[in-house]
């Protein structure tokens, strides 16, 4: 066959030959490639050979979906006040989320020095680490007499005594005896009044929503030295810079915008009923929470 021809065969091929981006048409919609692939984003490390028929059920829900759309387009669900409210509300979830996540990803990589002066500065953690046994009663909220029950509370010394001052304002929680606890998984400031506590000693201690009685039965040293630390204390040290650069960038936005209370909420409206605030006792929310559960990671 001469050149001419061949170049005249190719130049014959039918479309359905050339790559499309189109994986599917339901009626006169495309769905892409791109959208297969973002709704099976979530799969990770599947075998090779299982890809086909994952992509394959993949795109059959994608069909699915996009007929149950047409089809409600088609009778008017997206004119509902409650449809249009909840796409809303979802609109602008996913442009806050992403906005926060592009602030987030902003913050640098934590400092080697600042890597080890943390190690340093957290001997409880590290050079200093302990595992913890306990016997642990767990309150599942903050009772609404906590004031008076934490007073109680405070003037026992054993575990038998703990049970008897619950019982007696009408809490009886089931003893979980031998719990272990690493060092690390206890909230940051609890850890830090344990070590100077002696065993056999009572700690009370939030842990959101619950409050948390134990006793401390032992504690057995189990250093970790800056090598194997240091993976972990990067990772606490970056998450705690994103949190506090995500919350401050947020506190920055809302100042710098022009807010006008209306309705009920107009100056010289009485303002609704203030929350009570939480008992001394009860976990808080506060920017210690990012801390604590940053200090989880330091294993």
């Amino acid at each position: 066959m001469s050149l001419t021809a061949v170049l005249v065969a190719c130049g014959n091929k039918s479309g359905a030959d050339k790559p499309t981006q189109v994986v599917a048409k339901v009626n006169d919609a495309e769905l892409s490639v791109h959208q297969l692939n973002y709704a099976l984003q979530s799969y990770q490390n599947v075998p090779a050979e299982q890809m086909p028929k994952l992509r394959k059920a993949g795109l059959d829900r994608l069909i699915e979906q996009e007929a149950l759309v047409q089809d409600a387009i088609k009778k008017k669900v997206d004119r509902d006040p409650s449809v249009q409210q909840q796409l809303e509300a979802a609109r602008k979830e996913i442009l806050v989320r992403n906005h926060l996540q592009r602030i987030s990803g902003s913050v640098a990589t934590p400092a080697v020095d600042a890597v080890n002066s943390f190690y340093q500065e957290h001997p409880e953690l590290f050079k200093e680490r302990n595992i913890f046994q306990f016997s642990e009663l767990v309150l599942p909220q903050v009772p609404a007499n906590w004031p008076e029950l934490e007073k109680a509370l405070l003037a026992t010394r054993t575990i038998p005594d703990v049970i008897e001052a619950l019982k007696q304002k009408g809490f009886s929680p089931p003893l979980s005896q031998n719990v272990v606890r690493p060092a690390e998984d206890l909230p940051a400031e609890v850890l830090k009044k344990i070590v100077a506590m002696k065993d056999g000693e009572i700690v009370i201690y939030g842990r959101k929503p619950a409050i948390v009685i134990a006793q401390i039965n032992a504690r057995k040293a189990v250093p970790l030295d800056e090598v194997k630390a240091k993976p972990a204390i990067e990772r606490y040290l970056l998450n705690k810079a994103r949190a506090e650069t995500v919350q401050s960038e947020v506190k920055r936005i809302r100042e710098a915008a022009k807010v006008t209370y209306m309705g009920e909420f107009a100056e010289g409206q009485k303002p609704p009923a203030p929350a009570q605030p939480a008992p001394s006792g009860a976990a808080k929310d506060s920017s210690k929470d990012v801390i604590d559960k940053g200090i989880k990671g330091l294993k």
